[in-house]
């Protein structure tokens, strides 16, 4: 989104192009020079400008201009403006030295205010003379591309003199892309961009390169305010996901987590599945005990979430091509590989692309183990090899363990350490210690629902392991009431407390199901969780209560072959 600038009469296209007249809608167009001229005296407002200046200002390659020139233009853009030189609003003359801008910006709500990412300031182009206007072409095409490579809910705007967070005055901005021209040569101009967390003025990253540039091997501007546009994107997901210079915080949420909470917001999901979600999530905060709607909000999210996990995946991918042996990148596509089933291996596994899991598992070994001789020395990334490496590999357990409790020793992300260290001990059937580590990341997750709702669901599988329903009742019941949105995915795993009613859920839930998606809901609780216990009996505990209800309802056909050697041994006397 570019809005126009207000002075006096008249509302100015950004990149002065175009005016039109607020009281009247007539419309005037300026040519090159004038734009040229309209940008370095509004930029430099009630400040005379020498005639040399603004000759720079408007002398193309080669131009044959003398100061006559600029005295021409000026008299055309007064009468275009419908200005006075003898009673000026917007152009006055200083006599034997130049001319000088008069009107004041008039500012009604600031074009930046909530948007997503704001484009400004917008710094030096006032002195970049006749290349202002490859500088000007830069910055549209800078602002399309984001513009069509963000979710359509986002808002990008131009405001070429953005204050700092500070002096803003309205809903601040998430990301400022402030740019800098450098007039390098005659015919090269230079320009810096720099990527800031707008709130916190904090630097994500700052790029310099060339455009307008003659070589005849450089890439076009169009091409390089492409490129520009997916390394400014590519970055804020980055700092969304992980900051490599910051200390983490006891607070700080796994890299999982945040990695999907960013993909997420960036995904280009389609607008009417955002409206989809807001308003099931509005009747379902009205109406909590609306099963059907509870089941419909957890669908569509689930559609997002698998959307959004695969445009990461293309992304970190992207990004590997660029950069094939990045350690944090391969670390990351690692990590979005494995989601990929954490957010549809129900579907996944109740199909033929199941038969792909023991090449994704290949894939995230390989690129854990080439990313972790860089990345270790980091808690959150060494915490999250760890669980990759034991989720894949049984042979790595004692290398994620010790690399889990190494980074448990020296991180300050505390929630993250107790959260990996406790899933792997409840795997290591160190049930007692791993509730302990669950119970105090609980803690400091309380005002993150997402997070919650994680240590939550680690909680009740740690305690199904070792049989104590009534806690895993206890649990789950707190997630049943407070995010409506999981009933449907967890009912079948984990029961409730007699305060509360589940039957409407599960019933709804089963009569959802057939026989083949049954069979994926069992390898999807099996894959992530039941297989890893190193401790047998544990199996069969965790598989109890979702085995019992789908053979009940479907038979034993919905049982996979994969799942029957950990069957409980009642379940198994029943269908032998």
């Amino acid at each position: 989104m570019v809005d126009p600038v207000y002075y006096g009469d008249w509302r100015v296209a950004p990149d002065f192009a175009t005016a039109v007249h607020a009281a009247t809608g007539d419309q005037i167009a300026f040519t090159r020079a004038e734009r040229a001229l309209l940008g370095v005296l509004t930029h430099n407002a009630n400040t005379v400008l020498h005639r040399e200046r603004l000759l720079d200002a408007i002398a193309g390659d080669k131009s044959e201009v003398s100061d006559r020139n600029v005295d021409f233009t000026i008299n055309r853009l007064r009468r275009k403006l419908q200005d006075s030189a003898t009673k000026p609003r917007y152009i006055a003359t200083q006599y034997g030295e130049g001319y000088l801008w008069v009107a004041q910006r008039v500012e009604t709500q600031r074009p930046s205010a909530g948007a997503f990412i704001v484009v400004g300031p917008v710094r030096g182009s006032q002195f970049s003379g006749h290349l202002a206007e490859a500088g000007w072409a830069f910055i549209r095409r800078l602002i399309r591309a984001l513009d069509r490579d963000t979710a359509q809910r986002h808002t990008v705007a131009l405001d070429l003199d953005c204050p700092a967070a500070e002096h803003f005055e309205g809903d601040l901005p998430r990301f400022a892309v402030q740019l800098n021209f450098f007039k390098a040569a005659e015919q090269r101009l230079d320009c810096a961009v720099t990527l800031k967390r707008f709130a916190a003025g904090v630097v994500v990253s700052i790029n310099r390169f060339r455009i307008n540039d003659p070589d005849p091997e450089a890439p076009s501007d169009a091409v390089i305010a492409t490129r520009r546009a997916r390394d400014v994107l590519r970055d804020i997901r980055r700092s969304l996901t992980y900051t490599e210079d910051a200390a983490a915080t006891p607070d700080d949420e796994p890299l999982a987590i945040r990695q999907q909470q960013a993909a997420v917001l960036l995904a280009k999901s389609r607008p009417q599945w955002d409206k989809t979600v807001r308003r099931l999530e509005a009747r379902v905060h009205e109406r909590p005990n609306d099963q059907e709607t509870a089941a419909m909000l957890s669908a569509a999210r689930y559609r997002m979430a698998t959307a959004a996990n695969q445009a990461a995946e293309r992304e970190y991918r992207l990004a590997l091509h660029d950069d094939p042996h990045n350690p944090t990148n391969q670390l990351l596509l690692a990590t979005a590989l494995h989601f990929k089933y954490v957010a549809a291996g129900r579907e996944i596994l109740a199909g033929p692309a199941r038969q792909n899991y023991p090449q994704d598992e290949a894939e995230i070994e390989e690129l854990v183990m080439s990313a972790l001789p860089s990345l270790q020395s980091n808690g959150i990334f060494a915490l999250t090899a760890a669980k990759l490496l034991y989720f894949v590999n049984k042979a790595h357990s004692p290398l994620a363990l010790e690399l889990a409790a190494g980074a448990l020793q020296t991180t300050t992300a505390f929630a993250t350490a107790f959260t990996t260290v406790g899933q792997l001990y409840a795997w290591e059937a160190r049930s007692d210690e791993a509730l302990a580590f669950y119970a105090q990341a609980r803690e400091l997750a309380a005002d993150a629902a997402d997070f919650r709702l994680y240590i939550q669901t680690l909680q009740c599988q740690a305690l199904s392991a070792i049989s104590d329903h009534d806690a895993v009742a206890v649990v789950a019941t707190d997630m049943y009431r407070s995010e409506p949105r999981c009933r449907a995915q967890l009912c079948l795993f984990y029961g409730a407390t007699d305060a509360f009613d589940l039957t409407p859920t599960l019933d709804y839930t089963l009569g959802g199901l057939d026989v083949n998606s049954a069979r994926g809901n069992l390898r999807y609780l099996h894959y992530l969780s039941a297989r890893h216990s190193s401790r047998k009996t544990h199996r069969p505990n965790i598989l109890r209560r979702p085995l019992a209800l789908l053979v009940d309802r479907f038979g034993e056909d919905c049982i996979p072959d994969e799942v029957r050697p950990d069957m409980p041994d009642t379940l198994i006397s029943k269908t032998g």
